[in-house]
């Protein structure tokens, strides 16, 4: 397994962020397939979104969390806010529903549809998605959003959300 931080070839002016010592795929426009370095990682990557904080000692935890079933996709819940959401109020990332249709709640097991704040991405899974191709290529192809509707799709499970590790969604 690798620990990766996704990092916007363009962040947005202001926002806070994480700086760290962790290797970096620089993305266009949310795409995590512009980086040509990602297709050169070859193992399972845990992936944190450059906004998002967390602490050594819950990557550990979340490294031994996702080594029970290192073959499916796990992640762990943090906040999003109403300045990306449009929403009165905080929501947990993920969604549950076939289409998505609700956010999910504090405690709830799995979710059908994942952010990638903090996320485990089997690395065979990663090259059936690569395989596939775009399957939205009027904006970027490989971002949460398209890979969680595949992963519905062509894996057709849950995916674990493990409560005891909380990464923390930064603010601008």
């Amino acid at each position: 397994m690798i620990w990766v931080r996704s990092w916007p070839t363009d962040p947005p002016a202001g926002r806070a962020h994480v700086v760290d010592d962790l290797p970096r795929l620089n993305i266009f426009r949310h795409d995590l397939a512009t980086d040509p370095r990602l297709y050169t990682l070859q193992q399972d990557i845990l992936l944190l979104e450059w906004d998002v904080a967390l602490e050594p000692l819950e990557r550990r935890r979340f490294e031994q969390l996702v080594a029970e079933a290192p073959d499916q996709v796990q992640v762990a819940p943090y906040r999003l806010y109403p300045t990306s959401t449009g929403l009165s109020e905080p929501v947990w990332a993920h969604r549950a529903g076939r289409h998505g249709e609700r956010w999910i709640s504090f405690g709830e097991p799995t979710c059908d549809h994942f952010g990638f704040g903090l996320v485990y991405l089997p690395w065979a899974l990663v090259l059936r998605y690569l395989e596939a191709g775009p399957i939205n290529s009027q904006t970027s192809w490989f971002n949460d959003s398209n890979f969680s509707l595949w992963h519905y799709a062509q894996v057709g499970r849950p995916v674990p959300v493990h409560w005891e590790v909380r990464p923390v969604h930064l603010r601008g």
